[in-house]
């Protein structure tokens, strides 16, 4: 299992692109699969700086881990922010004249399953996403 963990704000979405393309590549994806995980990743790196982390907060930190397994690729990334209702997650209807919130479509276009929960010992957050790759 591969994973790392950054310091997140609007300043630096890039970093933890550049540091998940890597961590992709080394897992042998091709460049179709990492597009569609990247894709995933930076959205949800997106969401979780603009409404897990209040702004006093950030920079906050996010832990990225990302494995095979039975043919699959899990991608896990876990915040650190205040526990947030599992209730409030859902896309909101797609309204061309007002920009943003494709988010959480891009993920679930992009992810075969995306899971979300609490941390287990209640601090923070998870997001488990997984990618078929046969």
């Amino acid at each position: 299992m591969d994973c790392f963990t950054l310091r997140v704000g609007p300043e630096n979405l890039s970093e933890v692109r550049r540091h998940a393309s890597v961590m992709m590549a080394e897992l042998g994806l091709e460049q179709s699969i990492r597009d569609h995980v990247l894709l995933a990743v930076d959205e949800a790196v997106q969401n979780i700086v603009r409404y897990g982390y209040r702004p006093e907060e950030l920079p906050g930190r996010i832990a990225l881990s990302a494995w095979r397994e039975n043919g699959d690729l899990l991608v896990e990334m876990r915040d650190y922010a205040l526990p947030f209702d599992l209730g409030d997650i859902k896309p909101r209807p797609w309204d061309p004249a007002r920009p943003g919130g494709l988010g959480l479509k891009l993920i679930h276009a992009a992810m075969d399953e995306v899971i979300y929960s609490h941390a287990p010992n209640g601090e923070g957050n998870l997001l488990r996403m997984r990618k078929r790759l046969e």
